[in-house]
Order: C-alpha cells, then sequence, then structure tokens
C-alpha cells in the first residue's frame, strides 16, 4: 500500500473477520518501518452503535538487504611495457548475505592480463572472479597484475554483481607513457 507520507489505510474485513494488508519494499531502502493496527468496529445506522476501538498492537518491519560495494585501486601512471598491479576491494556493507557474487574486470586494449590473487577465469578481454556468498559485513580483496602494452590513457572498470540482481562498478585511470 502506497498511500503517501503519512501512509494511513483502511482494510475492510470479509466475512470471517480476516483483512490483509501488504507492505511493499521501496527500490533500495533500508530501515525500519513501525506499524500500528487498531481494530475497528465501526458504527451502524440501524443498530445505533457508535463506532469502538477494539484493539490496538504495533510491530516494526525491518527492511533487510545486501549493500555490495566495490572500490579498485591502481597507479596513475606507469611506463608500456611494465606490469601494473590493481586492488579490488569486495565489502557486503548491508544486513543479509549478497548471493552467488561474481566480480567481472573488463580489460582495454593495451593492457594484458598477467595473473591475479586469487586466480581469475579469463575470456576474451574479462577476467572474472566468483566470489560466492558474501555474509553481511564481509570483505574480500583481490590483485591482479596486468602488462600495460601500448602507450595511452586507460579507464578500467571493475564490476561486482550478485545473483539477486544487485549490480555496482568502480573504475581507475592509469596514463601509460612511451618506454624510455
Amino acid at each position: 500500500l502506497d498511500t503517501g507520507p503519512s501512509r494511513i489505510t483502511e482494510v475492510t474485513t470479509n466475512a470471517e473477520g480476516e483483512a490483509v494488508a501488504t507492505l511493499r519494499k521501496l527500490d533500495g531502502a533500508r530501515g525500519q518501518n513501525n506499524v500500528r493496527i487498531t481494530i475497528i468496529r465501526p458504527s451502524t445506522a440501524a443498530a445505533d452503535e457508535l463506532e469502538l476501538n477494539v484493539a490496538t498492537g504495533q510491530t516494526a518491519v525491518q527492511w533487510n538487504e545486501s549493500g555490495l560495494t566495490i572500490d579498485k585501486q591502481g597507479p596513475q601512471q606507469a611506463l608500456a611495457g611494465q606490469r601494473v598491479q590493481y586492488r579490488i576491494d569486495v565489502h557486503n556493507a548491508g544486513s543479509q548475505t549478497a548471493r552467488d557474487v561474481s566480480v567481472i574486470d573488463d580489460l582495454r586494449p593495451g593492457l594484458e592480463y598477467q595473473h591475479s590473487d586469487p586466480p581469475a577465469a579469463i575470456t576474451g578481454t574479462q577476467v572474472q572472479w566468483r566470489l560466492g556468498d558474501m555474509i553481511a559485513g564481509e570483505r574480500k580483496s583481490l590483485s591482479v597484475t596486468l602488462l600495460a602494452s601500448q602507450p595511452g590513457t586507460f579507464q578500467n572498470c571493475v564490476t561486482a554483481r550478485t545473483a539477486d540482481g544487485l549490480t555496482v562498478q568502480s573504475c581507475t585511470t592509469t596514463s601509460i607513457a612511451p618506454a624510455a
């Protein structure tokens, strides 16, 4: 039910006295909502009964989710023919497990994969790590060494994805100067 900031909604019961209200989480929303429930017997014109508050209760709904972040760091400058090392930090800053996390580093022409820790799967110009599930608060660090095979300015981006569709990205730029 989305009835605006105050979110007061009336729900009518069925013949058995049952009623259902559904709360839907807004995308990206985390935190807690307090829900107050008041059961009211309505007034009736025929029986001349006044409205009566039968019961009041309160509960809280905690919206939890994974909160994946990624950060890629590397040198701002290097020489052509030089090996360049990058560090990739992945963190589940959320309150739920991030399921089936994968990290993909898309290499630009002029940067060639040499090795990584942990070892990665290489497909064309993509370097991929499968990190599996990451519990709330968990951090993992990766390192990748690339060969700067030609001069130029290269923006190198890494993307992390979860099985639930959460995607985050971090980029770093390295200027490769011609070898002396």
